[in-house]
Parts: structure tokens; C-alpha cells; sequence
């Protein structure tokens, strides 16, 4: 912020602005902490009871590549 404000008032910035600068420096963003992936879920599902639409939302939701060009048994397939 203050090499903003440096630029706009050009060269003759007032030695408080610097003072200033030096006793807060800029806060360094937070980061999130590294979590580790999602482990697949160990219960099985029963694809077949699943509309078309239900199994590509999986598949992608797990990426498995599947379209809307495949059939339900083709996903199914590709989901077990």
C-alpha cells in the first residue's frame, strides 16, 4: 500500500510515510493448512439402482472420464 501511495505523491514522500512503513510492515496472507486428500469411500454403492444423470455426476465427482454418449451398463462398468 505505502509504495502506492509513494508513486501518487512521486519522490518527495514525507519521512513519516516511510517511518510508518518500517514499523508496520505488510501482514503476510494466511494460509490454509495442507489437508490431506479424501480417501475414497470403503462402502460399495449400488450403481444399477442409479439414474444415468446420478452415475455421470459420479463419475466425474471421482474422475472417472465418462460422457453422456455412454450407456447406464457402460458407466456402471466404469464406476465398479
Amino acid at each position: 500500500m505505502w509504495s502506492w501511495i509513494r508513486s501518487l505523491l512521486g519522490k518527495d514522500v514525507p519521512t513519516v510515510i516511510n517511518e510508518l512503513s518500517k514499523e508496520n510492515p505488510t501482514p503476510k496472507k494466511a494460509t490454509k493448512p495442507k489437508t490431506k486428500a479424501k480417501k475414497a469411500a470403503t462402502k460399495t454403492c449400488d450403481f444399477s439402482k442409479l439414474t444415468k444423470d446420478q452415475l455421470l455426476k459420479e463419475a466425474k465427482k471421482r474422475g472417472v472420464k465418462a460422457n453422456a454418449s455412454l450407456t447406464k451398463a457402460e458407466l456402471v462398468k466404469r464406476l465398479g
